[in-house]
C-alpha cells in the first residue's frame, strides 16, 4: 500500500514538472513602454506544445500564440496611438497567468554606443544640478542593458534584475545623460510617453557590437572571437591584467615618499615651503621635456574659509583629473577616483573645515600619457 502510494505521488510530481511556468524576457515587464500605433513583438517561454493567450487592456483583443516543443513562443500585438492611460497585458497558459501592469503606449528610442551615450546623469550634476533636481516625469522610462558579455552565443535574455525605471529623483542618476535630455525634449515637443533602451558601454569597439555573421568579411576579428571563446584563456587575461594593476600600484605606494616620510605630505602641519608653484592647467609639470612623467604627483593649496563655514560639512569639486587621485583636506582623506573620466565630487565631513586657512592636498597618479587637470571639466 505504501509503495503504491509513493509511486502515485512520484507520477504526479513528474506531471507537475512537465508544466512550465510562463517566462517573459526582462524587456517585456511591468512599466515598459510599447511603441505606439504598430505591431509589437512579445515572446517568452511556456508549457511546450500548448497555446498561450494574450489580452490587451487597450482594445480587449485576445491573441493566441502556439508554444513549440522547446517551450518557446512569440506573437505580434497591435498597439494604439500614444496615451497616458496606464495599460495592462494579461498572459494565460493553462493554469498560469501573468499580468503586466503600468504600461504606457508611446515612443521608444534605442540608445547605443560608447561613453558619450552611457555617461549617466550623475556625471553632469555640476552643470545641470538645479534642472535635474527640479524635474520628475514618470511618463519617461529607461531600461538599462547591463555591461555583460558572452563569446559563445547570442543571449536570449537579460538578467532578472533588469527592469524599466521611471524618471524619478530616486532613479534619475542612473539614466543616460544624453538619453535624459533627449527624452525631455521629445516629451515637451510631442507630449507623449517616452521609453529609452540604453544599451551602451564606454570604450567598446564597434566590432564588439557586430554579429559573427556581420564580421565574416573581417577574419581577424572572427579569429579574435575564437580565442575569447576559451573561458580559461579569458580568465587568465583578466587575472594578468588585475595582477599587473595591483603590482603597479603596490610598487608606486612603496616608493612614494609622500606617504612614508615622518610627516606625510597630506598632513595639515606638513611644511611645503620648498615646493614649486605650478599652473594646474599646464602640462609642463608632468613632463621632463621629452616624455611624460608617470607615477605620483603631489599638489597642495591653501584656501580661505569664512567663519560661518567653520565645522560644517562641505562639497569639494575638482572636475576631471588624468588619471587617478586621492584627496585630503586638512590631513583628512575625503575621496578617491581610479580613472580619468568621472568629475571629482567629494564630501568634506563636518568638523574638518575651520575658519581661516585650510589645506587641500591631491595625490595624482599618472598611469600613462600626460598627467593633467582637465581645464574644460
Amino acid at each position: 500500500m505504501n509503495k503504491f502510494y509513493w509511486m502515485v505521488i512520484g507520477l504526479l510530481l513528474g506531471l507537475v514538472n512537465l508544466r512550465a511556468e510562463i517566462k517573459l524576457p526582462a524587456l517585456v515587464s511591468d512599466n515598459m513602454v510599447p511603441q505606439q500605433a504598430t505591431k509589437v513583438r512579445l515572446w517568452g517561454n511556456a508549457t511546450p506544445n500548448s497555446s498561450l493567450k494574450v489580452r490587451s487592456s487597450w482594445d480587449n483583443t485576445e491573441y493566441t500564440a502556439q508554444v513549440n516543443d522547446q517551450g518557446r513562443w512569440e506573437i505580434w500585438v497591435q498597439t494604439p496611438s500614444a496615451s497616458f492611460e496606464k495599460q495592462q497585458l494579461t498572459l494565460k497558459n493553462g493554469q498560469d497567468k501573468i499580468v503586466l501592469h503600468d504600461l504606457l503606449i508611446g515612443e521608444v528610442w534605442f540608445g547605443s554606443g560608447q561613453s558619450n551615450m552611457e555617461l549617466p546623469v550623475s556625471r553632469v550634476t555640476d552643470m545641470f544640478r538645479d534642472e535635474i533636481a527640479a524635474y520628475e516625469n514618470t511618463n519617461i522610462r529607461q531600461l538599462k542593458v547591463p555591461n555583460i558579455f558572452n563569446f559563445h552565443a547570442p543571449q536570449a535574455d537579460l538578467p532578472d534584475y533588469v527592469a524599466w525605471k521611471p524618471l524619478t529623483q530616486e532613479n534619475v542618476m542612473n539614466f543616460s545623460a544624453l538619453g535624459y535630455f533627449f527624452a525631455k525634449a521629445m516629451y515637451e515637443k510631442n507630449n507623449i510617453p517616452v521609453g529609452l533602451i540604453n544599451s551602451s558601454w564606454g570604450g567598446t569597439p564597434v566590432e564588439a557590437w557586430i554579429s559573427e555573421e556581420g564580421l565574416k568579411e573581417f577574419p581577424k576579428y572572427i579569429n579574435d572571437k575564437r580565442q575569447y571563446e576559451d573561458d580559461a584563456y579569458l580568465k587568465s587575461i583578466k587575472q594578468t591584467e588585475g595582477l599587473s594593476f595591483y603590482r603597479w600600484n603596490t610598487s608606486l605606494y612603496r616608493g612614494d615618499a609622500g606617504l612614508h616620510e615622518a610627516t606625510p605630505w597630506y598632513a595639515a602641519n606638513y611644511n611645503d615651503k620648498d615646493w614649486k608653484t605650478v599652473d594646474l592647467f599646464s602640462t609642463d609639470w608632468g613632463t621632463n621635456g621629452l616624455n611624460p612623467i608617470n607615477g605620483s604627483h603631489w599638489f597642495r593649496k591653501e584656501v580661505e574659509v569664512p567663519q560661518d563655514w567653520n565645522g560644517k560639512e562641505a562639497t569639494l569639486r575638482l572636475g576631471c583629473i588624468v588619471d587617478a587621485d586621492s584627496v585630503y583636506v586638512n590631513g583628512t582623506f575625503v575621496g578617491t577616483v581610479s580613472y580619468q573620466y568621472p568629475p571629482r565630487i567629494y564630501t568634506i565631513p563636518a568638523g574638518v573645515l575651520k575658519a581661516g586657512k585650510n589645506t587641500v592636498t591631491i595625490r595624482l597618479i599618472s598611469n600613462n600619457g600626460y598627467p593633467h587637470f582637465v581645464k574644460e571639466k
